[in-house]
């Protein structure tokens, strides 16, 4: 397998100051982009693009990781439960489907003077 590029950032203070426009920078990083993909194989890609997105997702709180794979199953509850039925407890799954129920009902509610919505 071939090594991965994993973008740093160490400012060398010895180094001259270098400041490009913002069209010339976008141009130079599109253009490096894309040669480093040209350069990769079908592993190599399919391994960074895995670590982008367990990277993205570890960031995301219980909740919004729950939100991310439920959305991706077009808010289905049903096919929800059974993608995480094999690593959620029963439990986290129901908490989650009923916490998302009442967001969708205050949603949807009309507001009124009795629960302080004016």
């Amino acid at each position: 397998m071939h090594p991965v590029f994993v973008p740093f950032s160490s400012p060398n203070p010895m180094s001259p100051v270098l400041e490009l426009n913002s069209d010339r920078r976008q141009d130079l990083i599109e253009t490096y982009a894309e040669t480093m993909i040209e350069g990769m194989d079908y592993k190599t890609m399919e391994q960074l693009v895995y670590d982008l997105l367990t990277d993205g997702m570890a960031q995301l709180s219980d909740y919004e990781l729950c939100d991310e794979v439920h959305n991706y199953h077009g808010a289905d509850d049903d096919e929800f439960r059974s993608f995480c039925e094999s690593t959620l407890t029963d439990d986290e799954i129901n908490n989650y489907l009923e916490d998302v129920n009442v967001i969708e009902e205050s949603r949807n509610s009309e507001p009124s003077e009795a629960t302080g919505w004016q």
